[in-house]
């Protein structure tokens, strides 16, 4: 199944299998469960994935309507193989968050953008993993707007009576809540409210419980 997933990859990619050490350390992130996808966000995700020029196994997981989790590790591993042949270690850590190093700080033969963009942009993953993100803190696909508002209000970050309108327009010009995270971040990016502002913006319906992180270059 491997060689299948790497045979899709862009040129420079697709001989490169992951060695078994590489499978060992790989992936350091562990994904919740499977995750069932609405018919709105496949149709959506099919058209993005339409200006992906290598993106046919992006396309082929979303096919069942379920991205599971072994189609997640196998999706990381492949990308941490392309990433290697490249010059660079990338990788989640256990709270989702990406990061990417040289293996060999004499080799500059390729960007960093350059690699993130050959072994990931243009094979769809980036989509893959935010999508699965998406449906992992928003299984029903549901218009978090009012959620988030009323997330807001439950916190003390927003006044009672906070309207979506409102919302919208704090989330757009940094007002509001926004600039009370934008203050806090600046002083004690730790602190509980801080903390608390960010997760109603992102996960209103406390279902990825701070495991889930949309990728993070």
């Amino acid at each position: 199944m491997i060689i299948c997933v790497l045979s899709l990859l862009p040129a420079g990619c697709a001989d490169q299998s992951p060695t078994e050490t590489q499978q060992k350390s790989q992936p350091v992130y562990a994904y919740p469960g499977d995750v069932r996808l609405s018919v709105a966000r496949i149709n959506e995700t099919k058209r993005a994935l339409d200006d992906y020029p290598n993106a046919d196994r992006a396309k082929a997981i979303i096919a069942d309507g379920t991205i599971t989790v072994d189609e997640m590790n196998e999706f990381d591993r492949t990308m941490a193989a392309c990433l290697s042949k490249l010059g660079y270690d990338g990788q989640y850590d256990a709270n989702g968050t990406f990061s990417m190093k040289r293996l060999n700080e004499s080799d500059g033969t390729t960007d960093s953008t350059q690699a993130l963009d050959e072994c990931q942009t243009v094979t769809g993953y980036d989509v893959i993993r935010t999508l699965y993100s998406n449906a992992v803190r928003n299984p029903d696909d549901v218009d978090l707007g009012p959620y988030v508002v009323q997330c807001m209000i439950d916190i003390g970050a927003a006044p009672q009576g906070y309207t979506l309108d409102e919302y919208v327009m704090d989330s757009r010009n940094r007002t509001g809540p926004y600039a009370t995270l934008d203050a806090l971040q600046d002083t004690d990016p730790s602190n509980s409210q801080a903390q608390q502002i960010r997760e109603c913006g992102y996960d209103p319906l406390h279902k990825a419980d701070g495991i889930i992180g949309a990728p993070k270059w």
